[in-house]
């Protein structure tokens, strides 16, 4: 091998150390938050009429987070269904305390508690795009450390659907930066 081709290929390995080291999200198989945020909103707005309604709620909470069926979901229940959509817990405990769970109550998340709920479709959207940056803008340092906060940055507030969003808008419009 020449000096050449061995330098070469030095600078290639330091541009891939470095890359590495600012991209969090290599080796976690977390594929795209912009699909895995899609699931939340397929599973909650199952009939696609543009409002996630209680049933759906409900229906989504029994189906993937009351493990233990006893009609509530802990944070620990929450977590590890976020977790098994390759979210991480950061993401999931900020999406919990933002809808009110409250992980010291013995009921932190009542199943039966979104009877007659109606959320539109943009504000449910809205709401779990707001609580990731909320989550990793308390905390500059997840750019480089959670996944999630790397994609809202490089990925998630640039998608072709997610941009029409208020909160991709305002988030792109006054904190990402270069």
């Amino acid at each position: 091998m020449s000096i050449k081709m061995f330098l070469c290929l030095m600078v290639h390995c330091v541009i891939i150390a470095v890359t590495l080291s600012q991209n969090p999200c290599p080796f976690t198989h977390s594929g795209p938050i912009a699909n895995r945020l899609q699931t939340l909103i397929d599973e909650n707005d199952a009939d696609k009429d543009g409002n996630v309604t209680g049933a759906e709620i409900k229906a989504d909470l029994t189906k993937r987070y009351d493990f233990n069926n006893d009609s509530c979901v802990t944070l620990d229940e929450w977590t590890d269904a976020w977790e098994f959509l390759k979210f991480s817990a950061e993401f999931a405990t900020q999406r919990f305390q933002d809808i009110g769970g409250n992980s010291s109550s013995s009921c932190p998340i009542d199943v039966d508690g979104f009877d007659g709920a109606v959320i539109p479709l943009d504000v449910f959207v809205n709401g779990n795009i707001q609580s990731l940056i909320d989550m990793c803008e308390a905390d500059r340092t997840r750019y480089h450390s959670i996944c999630d906060c790397f994609q809202l940055q490089h990925q998630l507030c640039q998608d072709a659907y997610f941009t029409t969003f208020n909160a991709c808008q305002k988030y792109t419009a006054t904190v990402v930066v270069g």
